[in-house]
């Protein structure tokens, strides 16, 4: 297998837009939970 280098990273969890502004919420504390979208679950079987 060849290596390979990560050389950036991004996110977008629960309101925040970039990895920055998760990793400020994760040090102030703050909860990163949101309602889903209704639109996620179409086509979804339970």
């Amino acid at each position: 297998m060849p290596k390979i280098a990560i050389v950036g990273m991004d996110c977008c969890v629960g309101g925040c837009k970039d990895l920055d502004a998760f990793e400020r919420t994760i040090y102030d504390g703050n909860q990163h939970f949101i309602p889903l979208p209704s639109q996620r679950w179409q086509n979804v079987e339970i």
